[in-house]
């Protein structure tokens, strides 16, 4: 699964990521994340065709290995630092995004999403019911008492 989300800004990333999406490209750094997150992986100095780094596609695998090799790379559980992904997610509901749209946007649960945008004030707005119960063609009820 790729991620698809992957026009997210560089800054939004955790700084292992941010250095291999500079070099390599967002779908590379994403990549890493869903083959090593949460876990290290050995990058080498040279590239070989037998190592498990090739997942993320054989040209970015000699690049990242060109680049930062050898060390191991600590890769993060998300591809979001977790100011970025709330921020990302105000930024989407306050734009009229559903939340399971956003959920699947940024590869979180649409749990994830309700708590965080009930913390903002904004849960109640952004629910599929609440937007299909809410029909903008008829006239409020309090407009039309008046």
């Amino acid at each position: 699964m790729s991620h698809p989300f992957l026009d997210i800004p560089i800054d939004a990333l955790p700084k292992s990521l941010a250095d291999v999406a500079e070099r390599c490209g967002m779908a590379a750094a994403a990549a890493l994340v869903q083959h090593f997150g949460g876990g290290r992986v050995w990058i080498p100095r040279t590239w070989r065709p037998e190592h498990p780094l090739n997942v993320i596609g054989e040209e970015q695998a000699r690049e990242l290995c060109a680049f930062i090799g050898p060390q191991i790379l600590d890769i993060p559980k998300s591809l979001l630092t977790p100011e970025a992904r709330y921020n990302l997610i105000l930024e989407l509901g306050g734009q009229g995004t559903i939340q399971r749209d956003i959920a699947r946007q940024l590869g979180l649960t649409a749990r994830t999403i309700r708590r965080d945008l009930k913390q903002a004030g904004l849960a109640r707005l952004k629910s599929r019911r609440a937007t299909r119960l809410i029909d903008h063609r008829q006239i409020d009820l309090e407009d039309y008492l008046k």
